[in-house]
C-alpha cells in the first residue's frame, strides 16, 4: 500500500513539474507572439504611412499632368493661330502658296482656301462655292 502511495505521489509530482514547465513555456510562447504581433503591426503603420504618401504624391502628379496638357493645349491652339496669322501675312506679301507651305505647316489646301478667300475679300466679292471647290481641286 505504501507503494501505491509512492507511485501516486511520483505520479502527482511528475504531473506538477509537468503543468509547471508547460506554463512557463506557454508564457514564454505568449511573449514571443506578443513580440511578433507588435512587429507587425509597426511594420504594418509604415506601410500604410508609405502607401499614403504614394497615394498623395501620385494625385499631385495627376494635377501637374492636367496642368501640363491644359498648357500644351493653350500653346498648340496659339501656334495654329500663329500658323494662320503668319500664313496670312506672308499671302498678304505676295508669297506663294508654295512658300507659305513651307514655312507655316499648314497644307496646301488650307492655304489655298485662304488666298482664295484674302483675294475675295480684297475684290470686296462674296466667294463663290464654285470657286471654293475650284480652288481646292
Amino acid at each position: 500500500m505504501i507503494q501505491g502511495y509512492m507511485i501516486a505521489i511520483v505520479v502527482s509530482v511528475c504531473a506538477v513539474v509537468a503543468s509547471i514547465y508547460l506554463a512557463f513555456s506557454l508564457r514564454r510562447l505568449h511573449r514571443f507572439v506578443q513580440l511578433q504581433q507588435s512587429n507587425l503591426d509597426k511594420q504594418l503603420k509604415m506601410v500604410n504611412s508609405g502607401v499614403l504618401g504614394m497615394g498623395s504624391r501620385i494625385i499631385e502628379l495627376e494635377h501637374k499632368l492636367a496642368s501640363v496638357r491644359r498648357t500644351q493645349q493653350d500653346v498648340s491652339e496659339s501656334h495654329i493661330d500663329f500658323s494662320y496669322s503668319q500664313a496670312r501675312k506672308m499671302l498678304g506679301q505676295g508669297l506663294s502658296q508654295q512658300a507659305v507651305v513651307a514655312s507655316t505647316g499648314l497644307s496646301a489646301s488650307e492655304i489655298q482656301l485662304m488666298n482664295l478667300v484674302q483675294t475675295s475679300t480684297a475684290q470686296d466679292k462674296p466667294v463663290s462655292g464654285n470657286r471654293v471647290v475650284e480652288a481646292l481641286c
